[in-house]
């Protein structure tokens, strides 16, 4: 199977190599929280801390888990994590009996943190991992399923990324997008601006407006907390 262009594996994007015209202030902001990002869902941190994580970020745990259970329910199929962070959905599904999986984050240091997990677990033959921009990867195969969790929150053009991934799938497009109006979504606002990284927030509306070109043939809007959870079936 192919994986990527070689030109973008591991290597860190640049103004050549992003295809969202802010992309590069989310980057930044990645690279620099990383290891922070990752300690949320390996639980490598005080108990406090964890117990903050579990009440205030109780979301970003549902929606992890909500993705893995519905490829889950796919069987043995292949997989692209796309925004795969880390690689703490990546290798859930690997260990849960995905073929393959590749996960595609445009933050090196994120992808270096999630082939380590890939090792440490053991799944690192059925997992690949690639620095770039989705959208200029340019995958010639299809996945039978692509998920995008916590990603739509930092695109200037999500139109543009759905359509890519719609592209490169053929069974199931799972992907979650931020409330627009909740007491959170200001202090989200200001906290990554001060920060130099763009936040954008959604109402149901904007979610379906988005998902309708592609013509689903069943589309499926929940609430996790905060966060729109959707699966669109092919």
């Amino acid at each position: 199977m192919w994986f990527g262009k070689s030109s973008t594996v591991g290597k860190m994007p640049t103004s050549e190599t992003v295809a969202d015209p802010r992309a590069l202030e989310v980057r930044r902001h990645f690279e620099s929280v990383a290891k922070d990002f990752d300690s949320i869902y390996s639980g490598r941190k005080s108990s406090v801390s964890r117990w903050l994580d579990q009440t205030f970020r109780k979301d970003m745990f549902q929606r992890r888990d909500a993705a893995i259970c519905e490829i889950m329910k796919m069987g043995a199929v292949t997989v692209l994590d796309v925004g795969c962070g880390s690689g703490a959905i990546t290798t859930a599904l690997a260990r849960g009996g995905a073929k393959t999986v590749v996960g595609v984050d445009f933050s090196q240091s994120m992808i270096e943190l999630a082939r380590n997990r890939a090792v440490s677990e053991e799944v690192s033959s059925r997992c690949t991992f690639i620095v770039g921009d989705f959208r200029l990867q340019g995958f010639p195969e299809r996945f039978q399923c692509s998920l995008a969790v916590g990603v739509f929150d930092y695109l200037a053009e999500p139109q543009a990324f759905l359509r890519e991934m719609r592209r490169v799938t053929s069974q199931k497009i799972i992907a979650t997008f931020p409330y627009r109006w909740t007491y959170r979504a200001p202090i989200r606002k200001v906290r990554l601006a001060l920060k130099g990284c763009p936040v954008y927030f959604y109402a149901i509306s904007d979610v379906r407006r988005l998902f309708e070109p592609l013509k689903p043939a069943s589309l499926t809007i929940r609430e996790l907390g905060h966060i729109f959870f959707v699966v669109a079936d092919f």
